[in-house]
């Protein structure tokens, strides 16, 4: 049990780690090796909680597929990349970007807990419609 809380713990910190490295390193080609941890560290959490199907698929697509396709973007842009360093976004500019992003972040949690939850309602002919098995009624 203890073991298992330390290799949850470890698995959670490395993909903070490796998320805001991604997030904060300059050079495009590190960013897009940083994503593919990042998604491979996804899939390793998936396998964690038991959802194998979850995990196929982030380690197929996530850390594989798109990875390859960023990487080749990256190495088709690297010209252009020494001249588009110049034109970095001022300080303003990042001020209103992190603003705009935090207010979509809020407005997307308050719409979705302000929506109304819907009653489920099972369908006829669904299990629990049906009635119960000869064997249960002895």
């Amino acid at each position: 049990m203890i073991g298992g809380i330390f290799v949850d713990g470890g698995l959670l910190a490395m993909v903070v780690v490796v998320a805001v490295w991604t997030i904060l390193v300059r050079d495009s080609f590190a960013a897009v090796i940083g994503y593919a941890c990042y998604g491979l560290l996804l899939a390793f959490a998936w396998v964690r909680l038991a959802a194998i199907d979850a995990a196929l698929t982030e380690a197929a697509i996530g850390g594989g597929l798109t990875s390859v396709l960023l990487i080749r973007a990256v190495v088709r842009l690297r010209a252009t990349e020494a001249s588009a360093q110049a034109e970095t976004p001022g300080r303003l500019q990042r001020i209103l970007a992190a603003v705009l992003s935090v207010a979509v972040a809020v407005a997307l949690g308050w719409s979705s807990s302000a929506c109304p939850s819907q009653r489920l309602r099972w369908p006829p002919g669904s299990p629990s419609t049906l009635p119960a098995p000869a064997s249960a009624m002895r």
